[in-house]
């Protein structure tokens, strides 16, 4: 947000508009999330039970994100100005999260996590399909939307379908692709999980760099 202003100098200004600016929004609760999550982290290395904080310090995030997503949402470009905007971030937040949170725990386990553990990742693996299945479930809705449109609407749904068509597709099948590799290993219990999970995390970090990319690009 720095980076956009014009006198950085000036940019503990920015989060003094909460009442009217998405921006100062964002700032505000993606500041009080970072910070909420090194407490978090202290607590349960103290075992001080830092669920209740982990917890307060998700919904944090999840306001972050729709902080986020309403920068754009609220913007005068077509593209962006729809229910679809919010779906892409937390699309991205569940899609990708997950595999993050999995590849750290399968890290800190030597990729030979418990039964438990090995229960929960699966479940979070799922989630991760989950959000790519809701997004691609959407997409025609989002797109008729944008033919249905006017004249700028129409030209951003012209860039999706000539210009931006290989990316988007190329989106889709890395982080289906990332998703469906990681499930497979977490069932399996491959001795090589830990490759196979970074594989899969990386297919989908390349995968959701390419849909950002694309969703900026569209607007």
């Amino acid at each position: 947000s720095m980076f956009h202003l014009g006198s950085p100098a000036i940019a503990y200004r920015a989060i003094s508009n909460l009442g009217s600016s998405w921006l100062s929004r964002e700032i505000l609760f993606a500041g009080l999330f970072f910070a909420m999550t090194v407490v978090s982290w202290y607590l349960y290395k103290k075992g001080n039970g830092g669920h209740v904080m982990g917890l307060l310090t998700s919904i944090v995030g999840l306001i972050a994100i729709f902080s986020m997503a309403s920068i754009y949402a609220e913007a005068v470009k077509p593209a962006w100005s729809n229910l679809n905007t919010f779906i892409t971030y937390y699309g991205t937040t569940f899609t990708f999260g997950p595999l993050v949170a999995i590849a750290l725990v399968t890290k800190a386990m030597q990729g030979n996590p418990d039964q438990e553990v090995a229960a929960l990742l699966r479940k979070m693996s799922y989630i991760s399909l989950l959000a790519i299945l809701v997004q691609l479930v959407y997409l025609p809705v989002y797109l008729t939307t944008l033919s249905q449109g006017g004249t700028t609407a129409v030209a951003s749904l012209q860039l999706l379908a000539d210009t931006y068509a290989f990316q988007t597709i190329l989106h889709w099948v890395l982080t289906i692709i990332g998703s469906i590799l990681c499930i497979v290993t977490l069932m399996k219990q491959r001795l090589n999980a830990q490759t196979l999970i970074y594989g899969a995390l990386l297919c989908v970090l390349v995968g959701e760099f390419i849909g950002r990319y694309v969703f900026y690009a569209s607007g």
